[in-house]
């Protein structure tokens, strides 16, 4: 496995485990707002698609797993600011650890799409195919 796929699987697994201490530090304000049946439902939901799609684009070279995990987090952003404001005024250390989270995600997602990981991602050539059998 390249060096930056590996970077990128460490740091983002990473992220996933600070997501999973905010959550329990914002366990209570967010139930506030919906259900906790919903919130753990989503925030379980969102877990496991993280996983799966991390462990799709570094184990199993599937370079659409990584352009999806890039299209969440992109997409992600405008949400994340207002929510990261509102989070320091009522959880500073929630709010630290979620901006170190998104700056760890960014750089995961730099690593899988930088150096030696875009040949990771590239489908192997027929004559490639053929010279490894």
């Amino acid at each position: 496995m390249p060096k930056n796929v590996m970077r990128f699987e460490i740091l983002a697994y990473g992220a996933i485990g600070i997501g999973v201490i905010i959550s329990a530090l914002e366990y209570q304000r967010l139930s506030a707002v919906a259900s906790p049946a919903f919130v753990l439902s989503t925030q379980f939901f969102v877990f496991l698609l993280l996983v799966w799609l991390i462990w799709l684009a570094a184990r199993r070279h599937k370079n659409w797993a990584r352009w999806v995990f890039l299209i969440l987090f992109l997409v992600g952003l405008p949400l994340y600011i207002p929510n990261l404001a509102d989070m320091m005024e009522h959880n500073a250390i929630a709010g630290v650890l979620s901006a170190a989270q998104m700056l760890i995600e960014g750089v995961a997602l730099y690593s899988v799409f930088s150096g030696d990981a875009k040949d990771w991602f590239r489908k192997p050539t027929s004559a490639q195919t053929a010279q490894q059998a």
